[in-house]
């Protein structure tokens, strides 16, 4: 019996930037022009396989796929023809589950619709920016939490929150394609800043777990799921100013201007501190 290798990528940061451009354009478009499953779509275009024939009376498929050979005259790829299961076909389909998750660690491509993106850990980006970016996050979260409401205008809206956003997190556009783009970006540019920023979002949690544990009696703990209200957000985002300038406003534009780890550095040690002192006043 021959064997046959077939490589497949394991995760995000396991793909060319060629196919990870490929496999955000077709993410952005899930749900509303594609129909079918985007792991077997990216499976066909990462393997190269293709299918040749329909079933058969076992239930098998005819496909067509690339060997590790090549043409001694072309210089191509050899291609075979083999029989594979719906079995098989499925099991190749769950090393691309990942597919379908949210990213383990914080990631983007190295361009965005053209731009250089921030490191991906946004660990030295200004405090007062990723307030910013937090507070279109959470913005985009109300609007979109219930898909089947979403109309026109919301994706309008939504749209515009994720440009807002996206342009705090990339570089600005060479002043020759700024007339034509006018800060817009595209549906993949979009999808990739808002996977981006939810890794990160998910990683601070991990990172930060004193701030970012809410208490029963402390009504401005952040929340990490869920949609949050605008109300409720810029609450929060005060009280993270006030304890870090200890109300002393003078000190407001030093602390926005400090990266980001140092300011969640601080806001986590503050945030151990209260818990301990509440703790022993009880």
């Amino acid at each position: 019996m021959e064997t046959l290798n077939i490589s497949i990528p394991t995760g995000w940061n396991r793909l060319t930037q060629r196919q990870a451009r490929w496999l955000l354009k077709l993410l952005s478009r899930s749900g509303t022009r594609l129909s079918a499953d985007p792991r077997a779509v990216a499976l066909l275009r990462f393997t190269g396989i293709r299918i040749i024939g329909s079933a058969d009376s076992d239930g098998e498929w005819l496909v067509e796929v690339p060997t590790g050979e090549r043409s001694r005259w072309l210089g191509r790829r050899k291609k075979m023809l083999i029989w594979i299961s719906p079995e098989e076909f499925a099991f190749m389909l769950r090393e691309l589950d990942w597919i379908l998750k949210p990213l383990p660690a914080p990631w983007r491509p190295e361009r965005i619709d053209g731009r250089k993106p921030l490191p991906a850990s946004l660990a030295s980006i200004p405090f007062g920016s990723f307030l910013a970016a937090d507070n279109l996050y959470a913005g985009f979260l109300n609007i979109s939490r219930n898909d089947a409401a979403l109309s026109l205008d919301s994706g309008k809206a939504t749209a515009s929150l994720l440009d807002s956003m996206a342009s705090l997190l990339v570089e600005g556009l060479p002043w020759w394609r700024r007339f034509f783009r006018r800060g817009r970006f595209s549906p993949a540019g979009r999808f990739a800043i808002l996977m981006w920023f939810s890794a990160v979002k998910e990683r601070m949690v991990k990172a930060y777990p004193d701030f970012y544990t809410p208490t029963a009696d402390d009504s401005l703990a952040p929340e990490t799921g869920g949609a949050v209200s605008p109300a409720r957000l810029r609450q929060v985002m005060n009280a993270q100013i006030r304890a870090l300038t200890k109300g002393d406003i003078t000190k407001e534009e030093q602390i926005l201007s400090l990266p980001l780890e140092r300011a969640m550095t601080e806001l986590n040690a503050l945030a151990k501190e209260y818990a301990e002192l509440h703790s022993k006043s009880k």
